[in-house]
């Protein structure tokens, strides 16, 4: 399913809270896969693997690196209200758009369209996955 969200549309969402909350759109993400490490690259992450004194046994939560994307290549969504939130697409429900004129919409939505996000790949924004996104990528 394609997104159909846009820059400035008004977003709900539970989240974990017992009510749902309503955001507005300001970015969109999608899931960061690194590049492949060379040999050199390798070795040296078995050298800091083997430094490191961490106990084996604790686990940490899946964390996903998500960077900024455009709204057809977008998994999550970036919006802000009283607070800000990242979701999966899957997780918003848009029930509007913000209520400001139109031209102010547009100048947000073709500020949005300028961004590369090419640039944005080199600062990935790391967050927990409690939504189970990346197990149900395994699964499909």
């Amino acid at each position: 399913m394609a997104n159909t969200l846009q820059i400035c549309d008004i977003i709900s969402y539970q989240g974990g809270a017992s009510e749902p909350h309503t955001y507005r759109v300001r970015s969109f993400l999608k899931q960061w896969t690194p590049p492949p490490l060379n040999e050199d690259e390798l070795a040296l992450m078995e050298l800091l693997d083997d430094d490191i004194d961490t106990p084996k046994d604790i686990k940490l939560p899946p964390r996903i690196a998500l960077v900024r994307c455009t709204p057809e290549e977008a998994e999550f969504v970036s919006a802000s209200g009283v607070c800000g939130i990242v979701a999966p697409l899957t997780h918003v429900q848009r029930i509007g758009c913000a209520s400001w004129d139109e031209d102010m919409i547009r100048e947000e939505r073709e500020r949005y369209a300028k961004l590369d996000p090419d640039r944005a790949q080199n600062r990935p924004v790391f967050i927990d996955d409690h939504w189970g996104f990346l197990e149900s990528r395994q699964t499909s």
